[in-house]
C-alpha cells in the first residue's frame, strides 16, 4: 500500500511528541520514501523464476541439438577421413610396388643398384613420412574443430 507524503508528515509530527525531535528524525532516515513499482512482488519473482526456468530449458535443448550436430559432423569427417587416408595408403602400397619392381629390373651390378636401393628408399621414406604427417595433421584439424 502507497504511503503518501501527508500520512508520512502525520507518522513524523506523532513520532515528534512520543519521542522527540531528534529521534524522530533518526527514525524517519530509517524509513525512506520509496516508489511502489520498484518493489517486487511474489508474483514478480515467480514470474521471473518461471521465465528463468524456461530460458535454461530452451538453452539446454539448444546446447544438446549442437552436440548432436557436432557429433554427427565429427563421425562424417572421420569416416571421410578414413577413407582418403585409406587411398593414400593404397596408392603409397601400389607406387612402393612399382617402384620395388622397377629397381629389382633396374639393378645391373651390386653397387649402382645399391645406389638406385638407397636413393628411392629415401624418398619413400620421405614421402612416406610427408604422407603421415598430412594425415596426422588433418586429424588434428579434425579434432579441433570438433572442439
Amino acid at each position: 500500500m502507497p504511503t503518501s507524503e501527508a500520512a508520512r508528515h502525520d507518522l513524523y509530527n506523532g513520532l515528534t511528541e512520543l519521542l522527540g525531535l531528534d529521534r524522530a528524525d533518526t527514525l524517519m532516515a530509517y524509513l525512506p520514501e520509496f516508489d511502489p513499482d520498484d518493489v517486487a512482488t511474489k508474483g514478480d519473482i515467480a514470474e521471473l523464476r518461471a521465465a528463468t526456468k524456461t530460458d535454461i530449458a530452451e538453452l539446454r535443448a539448444a546446447t544438446k541439438t549442437d552436440i548432436a550436430k557436432l557429433r554427427a559432423a565429427t563421425k562424417t569427417d572421420i569416416a571421410e577421413l578414413r577413407t582418403a587416408t585409406k587411398t593414400d595408403i593404397a596408392e603409397l602400397r601400389t607406387a612402393t610396388k612399382t617402384d620395388m619392381a622397377r629397381m629389382d629390373g633396374n639393378l645391373g651390378d651390386l653397387k649402382s643398384g645399391q645406389a638406385l636401393l638407397h636413393s628411392r628408399i629415401d624418398r619413400l621414406f620421405v614421402t612416406l613420412v610427408a604422407g603421415l604427417f598430412v594425415i596426422v595433421a588433418a586429424m588434428a584439424g579434425v579434432v579441433f574443430t570438433a572442439l
